[in-house]
């Protein structure tokens, strides 16, 4: 999870929630609808791991109608509030190493804020890249985001 702090490139984005901290931890781990809240570029989610799921749970994420494939390892699971994996594997092969991670923070009320960190170095063919995919970034994971606490309150 280091790696967050020293990515060549970085995203952070936040969320206030109305939801409880572990509603949105749950909604997280709800392998059967993150469809749903990632959006539409996710054509599949799917486990690889048995349940109980934490810290070294493995499952492949399809994106494009399967054009790109992510094979992902969680390497951070604290409930209700660390959720953070790296992609091992990937096709095509445009990073060279990426971590992803959600940090979800009750707040004084109710609700809880979510925060939403990526850190990633491309490979050499795909350094040119890197602006746009943190612009992409920013433009799909803010929507996702509310989403996820959309679907954490029961909307």
């Amino acid at each position: 999870m280091e790696f967050l702090d020293t990515a060549p490139h970085q995203v952070e984005l936040s969320h206030l929630s109305p939801a409880p901290d572990r509603a949105v931890f749950a909604a997280l781990k709800d392998i059967n609808h993150a469809k749903g809240w990632l959006g539409g570029i996710v054509s599949q989610v799917a486990a690889t791991s048995p349940p109980p799921y934490g810290v070294g749970t493995t499952r492949e994420v399809y994106f494009y109608r399967g054009l790109v494939k992510f094979e992902q390892v969680f390497i951070g699971w604290e409930e209700p509030h660390l959720w953070c994996f790296s992609a091992e594997r990937m096709r095509p092969k445009v990073f060279s190493k990426v971590v992803e991670q959600v940090r979800i923070e009750p707040q004084d009320g109710g609700g809880c804020l979510i925060t939403y960190r990526f850190g990633a170095d491309f490979t050499p063919p795909c350094r040119p890249l890197a602006g746009a995919v943190a612009t992409w970034a920013k433009y799909a994971i803010s929507p996702a985001l509310r989403r996820l606490s959309d679907y954490a309150t029961g909307c």
